[in-house]
């Protein structure tokens, strides 16, 4: 058998494992791209060098968030007209609210903080200047208390982000009860004409809430049955919570 002479300098160079080790050092790497490089092959550049395929994507990206960011301010001015509407008319149901409800979508969806927190405080100072005009106690003097309540709920509603049928249910159910506490909180510590309603007692306490009981019925229906409804109308013409987030600013 006749060796070539390339083997004889090189015995057993297809089964010598080094030789393979040699090759593989031997590759030169792959070269880095910068994104520069990247727009100069890729990119349609105009006459002053600015990538437009880079900004029409920015120009499309920016017309959809204005979009959902439209839809959704629609979508809560409607439910805030809602909200402000059950209010003002007589339901079955005595104290049957939908402010709740609307403070926990408005948590929950609106950005930045500012705004949504103004859905629910403007639609409750509508109302009670409403009250006000018609009966003269729309305005009284724990009442700084149902908007502190209101502020509260939106941010538990920014913090439990309730997807789910199961997660607004129980959002709506711990939206009425941060309401039922910190507004009767409210009536036991803040006198009305200079008198106290109840006892500024741990007992005085508890016979405020007690007493507080039987109107609590429709905030917590209207809490717990409405929050599901405003979320999933807002779900249904914006998008999932999570999906996209609209920004009327930057938080």
């Amino acid at each position: 058998m006749t060796v070539s002479a390339e083997a004889q300098q090189h015995p057993r160079r297809q089964d010598n494992p080094r030789h393979f080790v040699a090759m593989a050092v031997a590759v030169p790497p792959i070269p880095r791209y910068s994104l520069k490089d990247l727009h100069a092959v890729t990119g349609i550049f105009n006459s002053d060098g600015q990538c437009l395929s880079c900004r029409g994507s920015r120009s499309l990206l920016g017309r959809e968030m204005n979009h959902s960011t439209s839809r959704l301010s629609l979508v809560m001015v409607a439910l805030t007209v809602v909200a402000v509407g059950m209010r003002q008319f007589p339901m079955a149901l005595y104290n049957l609210s939908a402010l709740g409800a609307l403070a926990v979508v408005a948590g929950a969806r609106v950005r930045p903080l500012w705004l949504a927190l103004a859905f629910p405080l403007v639609g409750r100072l509508i109302t009670d200047g409403i009250m006000q005009i018609q009966t003269g106690s729309g305005f009284y003097g724990s009442m700084g208390f149902d908007y502190l309540a209101y502020i509260l709920i939106a941010l538990l509603a920014r913090r439990m982000k309730p997807v789910r049928l199961e997660k607004s249910l129980a959002t709506g159910f711990a939206s009425a009860c941060t309401f039922f506490f910190v507004s009767n909180l409210g009536v036991w510590l803040m006198p009305i004409n200079g008198q106290y309603l109840y006892s500024q007692t741990i007992s005085g306490l508890l016979d405020c809430f007690t007493m507080a009981i039987p109107f609590a019925r429709g905030t917590f229906a209207g809490d717990i049955l409405l929050t599901p409804v405003f979320l999933a109308v807002s779900q249904f013409i914006v998008a999932p919570i999570g999906e996209t987030a609209p920004h009327a600013a930057a938080e």
